[in-house]
């Protein structure tokens, strides 16, 4: 091989190397945040009573951590109001996270106006391909027959629903003067640490890409949940791992889908 087609295939290797791994800069998932630092913090503010017509609400107050704040209630849909309303009477977790993606997390309680239900979701992860969850409710502070709900589905005396993909639904509790709901939230089996993170460290966190060379680095946890939803696009489009590297399985996609799906959770 001569000078000049030497020259021609390293700059081609190169070419290669460039359009199959650095075109992940352009999502700016720069993180590399540790979060075990951070000063974020959330608490309870303000809240009021529930009762039978009238949901409860709650007020958080979020402090620390990088820029602005987002709240959940629900550990999946984030927006700027640090309120939430019409709340049946029972227990939450609010989550905040700052613009570095870090979290803080509370723990806040809606209490019942008197005679007013008051109810518990002991909520089962589902299988990521089967549907076998299930949700068991407890209800508190309610007279004569309780009856129960899944999604508007028919009322009946049983309080565990089976069978339940990963999702969210909202469970109605019914005795003969009063109905509440809640919306509860159905996780997958997959976990971040079990699942998620042998993938990505056997396929993209490796050296001359997302470990060392190519931004976003994915070598830690904070890293893999700041690129979630871009890590799902590019293995469900089948452009990650990129051109030359081995496919990850059916399996191994759809866990990552699972995982995305029931909000990137830090497990």
């Amino acid at each position: 091989m001569n000078i000049k087609t030497t020259l021609l295939a390293t700059a081609l290797v190169s070419l290669t190397f460039l359009f199959s791994c650095t075109n992940e800069t352009e999502d700016n998932l720069n993180s590399t945040t540790d979060c075990s630092t951070s000063d974020l913090a959330v608490e309870l503010n303000t809240s009021t009573l529930a009762s039978c017509t009238v949901g409860g609400s709650i007020t958080v107050t979020g402090s620390g951590g990088e820029g602005s704040i987002v709240y959940s209630i629900d550990g999946n849909n984030f927006g700027s109001s640090a309120t939430f309303s019409d709340l049946s009477a029972g227990s939450y977790t609010v989550t905040a996270r700052d613009e570095n993606g870090c979290t803080a997390v509370a723990a806040i309680t809606v209490e019942a106006d008197a005679n007013t239900i008051a109810f518990e979701v002991a909520v089962v992860g589902s299988s990521c391909t089967n549907d076998t969850g299930s949700n068991t409710v407890t209800a508190s502070g309610a007279s004569g027959n309780v009856e129960y709900s899944i999604d508007g589905s028919t009322i009946v005396s049983s309080a565990v629903f089976n069978d339940l993909a990963p999702g969210e639904y909202d469970v109605t509790v019914r005795d003969g003067g009063c109905t509440v709901n809640r919306n509860v939230r159905v996780l997958s089996d997959v976990t971040l640490m079990g699942d998620i993170m042998p993938i990505v460290n056997t396929n993209c966190a490796i050296t001359g890409c997302h470990a060392d060379a190519v931004s976003p680095r994915m070598t830690s946890s904070e890293a893999i949940i700041n690129a979630a939803n871009r890590i799902m696009a590019r293995t469900t489009a089948r452009t990650m791992p990129p051109s030359g590297r081995p496919d990850l399985s059916n399996d191994e996609i759809a866990k990552i889908a699972c995982w995305v799906e029931d909000g990137a959770p830090n497990n």
